[in-house]
């Protein structure tokens, strides 16, 4: 699922977002002697040392894929402001350009 030096982000529950990279994934063997189960929970560990449970206690742990530079960044905030028939308008000519 994840590998050593993969990005990711995190949404914390209390509202606070992170990026971190993967030094370690790893998967942790519970047994829950109650239910009569055993089971595995995989977590991760940063480059900082943090250990991140993929169970969801930890928030929402997302890969990135891409990192995007300050003027694509502007670019797509200027983008989600234009009125909807001018941005189909954009994209169109985008595509249209390129034939």
């Amino acid at each position: 699922m994840y590998k050593e030096g993969d990005k990711i982000i995190r949404f914390t529950k209390y509202g606070s977002v992170h990026i971190h990279t993967v030094k370690n994934y790893g998967v942790s063997l519970i047994t829950d002697t109650k239910n009569k189960v055993q089971y595995e929970r995989p977590s991760i560990v940063t480059d900082k040392n943090i250990c991140i449970s993929l169970d969801g206690t930890d928030g929402q742990i997302y890969k990135i894929n891409k990192e995007l530079a300050s003027d694509q960044c502007k670019t797509f905030e200027n983008f989600a402001k234009l009125p909807k028939h001018e941005k189909v308008q954009v994209i169109l000519n985008k595509y249209a350009n390129k034939s």
